[in-house]
C-alpha cells in the first residue's frame, strides 16, 4: 500500500477495506478523505498500458457505503471516467473475501470473467469527487 496512508478515524466499512488492502499481495495505491477511499493497482497490462481501474468507497451515511468500480480517461488531464458498475452495501461491513474479490478484479484491469459477487452494472448514484 502507498500514497496517502488512510487515516485511523474511517468508516468501519472503509477500515475493513483498508485492513484487506493491507493484507493484499499487489502494489495499490489509496487515496482516503475519511468518508471516501480510491484504491488503484500499481501495475500494466501485458501489453504494457498502465492499469487504470479504480475502486472508489464512499460512505455518503454512516449506514450505506457504495463501491464504485471505473476507470480513468485514456487522455491525460481530462475528468471523465468510465463506470463499470458497483456494489451498494446498505447497512453492511464488506467480508474480508468480498473485499479480496474486489481487488483481484481490480488488479486484473476489470476482467469480466472474475466480475465480483453483489456486483451491479449500474447504480442510481454519481461516483462522487
Amino acid at each position: 500500500m502507498s500514497a496517502a496512508t488512510p487515516s485511523c478515524n474511517l468508516q468501519p466499512a472503509l477500515q475493513a477495506i483498508v485492513d484487506q488492502i493491507r493484507l493484499y499481495p499487489a502494489e495499490l495505491e489509496v487515496i482516503s478523505t475519511g468518508v471516501m477511499l480510491e484504491v488503484s493497482a500499481v501495475s500494466t497490462h501485458r501489453n504494457g498500458l498502465p492499469n487504470r481501474a479504480r475502486i472508489r468507497a464512499y460512505c455518503p451515511r454512516p449506514s450505506q457505503t457504495l463501491v464504485f468500480f471505473f476507470k480513468t480517461s485514456l487522455i491525460g488531464g481530462a475528468q471523465e471516467r468510465h463506470c463499470y458498475g458497483g456494489i451498494d452495501l446498505k447497512n453492511d461491513l464488506p467480508a474480508p473475501a468480498q473485499v479480496r474479490s474486489w481487488l483481484v478484479y481490480l488488479v486484473s484491469g476489470f476482467n469480466p470473467d472474475i466480475r465480483p459477487d453483489q456486483f451491479q452494472r449500474t447504480l442510481r448514484y454519481l461516483i462522487p469527487e
